[in-house]
């Protein structure tokens, strides 16, 4: 079990390297991030081995929140709810993280292989929640969810975000007005804190 104030310590460090990357480029130091998360450089390597692992450490908490996020236990219906839930947030975090990503290099399909495993999680458990959504008849049979992760994450400008999210969730949604009425109830909620 993870102690809280540890959880606390690597959330800080994850938004401090996202932040300093963002703003200051991939050769920011470790000892500017972790002055901006307000710890010490002995608490950043207690978690992170070097500055790579905390670069990459910022993907792999999105892929690790969103595999928590689609596994939860989910109610006989609402499978498609939260595939709609998903692709919303994977659009936020992108927008939220898109200086970051530009500044780190990321290329979206193309992951770290330190972040590999977390994707191939988070992929495991939004295939799961997808059969099932194919089963209740609620998502296309010729859609796949790797295409709708794939494009939601090329979804950054919030401005955009309805349309174009609305037109992806169309195109996999069985009925495709379920999916714009998940859709519409989901952008009016506020972006999550651990944004």
């Amino acid at each position: 079990m993870v102690r809280s104030d540890a959880s606390e310590n690597v959330s800080r460090l994850i938004r401090a390297t996202r932040d300093r990357v963002a703003a200051d480029g991939p050769g920011v130091g470790v000892r500017a991030i972790a002055a901006y998360a307000g710890l010490g450089t002995t608490t950043l390597y207690r978690h992170f081995p070097d500055k790579a692992a905390l670069v990459d450490g910022v993907s792999v908490h999105r892929w690790s929140v969103l595999r928590d996020l689609v596994s939860r236990d989910l109610p006989a219906g609402a499978a498609l709810g939260r595939v709609v839930l998903v692709t919303e947030l994977l659009s936020r975090m992108v927008t939220a993280d898109r200086a970051f990503i530009a500044a780190a290099g990321l290329r979206v399909g193309r992951e770290p292989r330190a972040i590999t495993p977390a994707k191939a999680a988070f992929d495991a458990a939004l295939a799961t929640v997808w059969a099932r959504a194919v089963r209740e008849g609620q998502v296309r049979r010729s859609a796949d969810p790797r295409d709708l992760v794939e494009l939601a994450g090329t979804v950054s400008d919030p401005s955009r975000r309805a349309s174009r999210l609305g037109l992806l969730l169309a195109g996999v949604s069985a009925v495709p007005e379920d999916g714009e009425r998940l859709l519409a109830a989901g952008l009016r909620r506020p972006d999550p804190v651990w944004l």
